[in-house]
């Protein structure tokens, strides 16, 4: 791609933030917009005034309804998802395309901002239990540099042999590695991030399937050698959560359960892809083994066990799916909530730990210096 081009589409991008953290204000202005019977150019003209109207200026809203009108003047015959599809988020992409075929527009645009005000709530829960630690963590290393640099030093080069009891030389030994391979070891741990986050919407197999099942006890010893496996947990319930509104807004529109998984898989992400395509091959074989199709590791337990009570009860499985989809997301995010908390608590508790372990050596080395510096206790020492 060209350079222009891309830093142009990364403008556009960041002027568009605002106006797509609103969106479902938008969704619900054209909704009411359609039962008013009103024609799109018309709505999209007299928004666009308001939004640059001094008064009641916003310039991201004015951005994107007129790149959209842009759209709409080169005179092709565009869906709602085409007109919308360079102003929306990609998520939102596949759920416009049930606003092409529905025959009630407005109630599916309304579907659509249940949809997204749902997923919004999930991002949420998982950025509140996150963000605290994220905040402390490089409070804890510098604390810990700065220890390891400035105080540790000066006591190693004064402090006698006997200050250096088995706890006192750990925090040494510790401090020492801190200082010698401290911000080696951040920018290592830095890149893995950014490699896992880029990682997870493409990285796909058994391997991450099985890893994704680990209960959340069991992730949680693995934890220290493996801390990989309760952000993908967390990860896999998020995907689940837009999964199920997104299937619900497409089944509520009148799309067949093949037909909104063959729409879906098309628009995902290589991880998604392959769990529905897992799906999908099964439901080919076997149409009415549900249960088992959705079993393969896409849904946890708890909503495998949902979903089995409800389809037990003799409702059909588009409606199970769209009660998922609004009812029962909820229990995905609930999910969420309860291992984003999870992993808080052991960052928090790791800091904590590490925290104490420097702040109490130092105490520590510190008493057993002024102990062995005392002059009585040099005097015993020489008689």
């Amino acid at each position: 791609m060209n350079p222009f081009m891309w830093l142009s589409r990364l403008w556009t991008g960041l002027l568009l933030l605002d106006f797509r953290s609103k969106r479902d204000q938008f969704y619900l202005q054209l909704a009411r917009s359609i039962e008013r019977k009103e024609r799109l150019r018309t709505f999209l003209i007299e928004e666009l005034k308001i939004a640059k109207d001094r008064r009641t200026q916003d310039d991201s809203r004015a951005k994107a309804l007129d790149m959209i009108l842009q759209k709409l003047s080169r005179g092709h015959e565009y869906r709602m998802s085409q007109l919308l599809s360079e102003v929306m988020p990609a998520q939102d992409r596949l759920m416009l395309s049930a606003v092409d075929v529905s025959k009630d527009k407005a109630g599916t645009l309304r579907s659509l901002i249940t949809a997204v005000q749902e997923q919004r709530s999930a991002r949420s829960l998982m950025m509140k239990a996150l963000l605290p630690p994220l905040i402390l963590l490089p409070g804890v290393f510098i604390f810990s540099y700065v220890l390891a640099t400035q105080s540790i030093p000066v006591i190693v080069r004064v402090a006698p042999p006997e200050v250096w009891t088995p706890f006192n030389a750990s925090v040494r030994w510790f401090s020492e590695q801190v200082a010698a391979h401290g911000f080696k070891v951040l920018g290592l741990m830095g890149l893995s991030i950014l490699v896992f986050v880029y990682q997870l919407p493409r990285w796909h197999g058994n391997l991450r399937s099985f890893l994704e099942q680990v209960p959340q006890g069991v992730a949680v010893l693995l934890f220290p050698v493996m801390p990989f496996v309760l952000p993908l947990s967390i990860y896999r319930d998020f995907q689940v959560a837009q999964l199920l509104t997104s299937l619900a807004v497409l089944l509520k529109s009148g799309a067949t359960l093949n037909d909104a998984l063959d729409s879906m898989r098309r628009n995902a992400s290589p991880w998604m892809r392959w769990h529905l395509r897992r799906v999908s091959r099964h439901l080919h074989t076997a149409p009415t083994e549900y249960i088992q199709a959705f079993s393969k590791g896409l849904l946890s337990p708890r909503v495998l066990a949902r979903l089995a009570t409800t389809i037990r009860n003799g409702r059909r499985f588009d409606e199970v799916l769209i009660e998922l989809g609004t009812i029962g997301v909820q229990e995905v995010r609930k999910e969420i909530e309860i291992t984003a908390k999870t992993l808080n608590t052991i960052l928090m508790l790791a800091a904590a730990s590490l925290v104490l372990f420097l702040y109490v050596g130092q105490l520590s080395i510190t008493d057993s210096m002024t102990t062995a510096l005392d002059p009585i206790n040099k005097m015993k020492q020489v008689r």
